[in-house]
């Protein structure tokens, strides 16, 4: 059986939330999971938002259709550019390079490819040469 799983953001400026509900309704299988936020993207950026879809996406957990969540978050959805996560991690590793460990170059489709930052990390934290750097540049780590 194949089941799609839509989880929609309201409001969300780029897409009307009744695509989703008109989506959800056209599939056999289909399952709306609603969030109440603000924004384009709710995953990995909307808390509630990622064990609903990592169960679904790892165990093929289907939610309840017509669940939902809602994002109590103060976080800004569209902070000032260079100010979000992803790009303050571009200039912590801009930092590192500046303090001579080598890190090649790195940029935002770097970050995208690993949001976390393990990969990176896991880098890092094998060479302790780096460790000089990292504490140079700690400041400019998001939080």
């Amino acid at each position: 059986m194949n089941i799609a799983v839509c989880v929609k953001q309201i409001p969300d400026p780029a897409t009307p939330y009744e695509w989703s509900v008109d989506m959800a309704e056209f599939l056999d299988s289909g399952v709306l999971y609603s969030v109440e936020g603000e924004g384009h993207t709710a995953y990995l950026g909307i808390e509630c938002v990622e064990p609903v879809v990592n169960a679904y996406l790892l165990d093929l957990e289907v939610p309840d259709d017509g669940g939902s969540c809602v994002d109590d978050s103060d976080d800004d959805p569209f902070p000032p550019a260079g100010e979000s996560d992803l790009e303050q991690l571009v200039v912590f590793v801009q930092c590192l390079g500046d303090e001579g460990v080598d890190v090649g170059d790195y940029d935002l489709a770097d970050a995208l490819a690993d949001p976390s930052g393990l990969e990176l990390f896991a880098e890092l934290l094998s060479d302790p040469a780096a460790m000089g750097g990292v504490l140079a540049c700690q400041a400019l780590l998001p939080a």
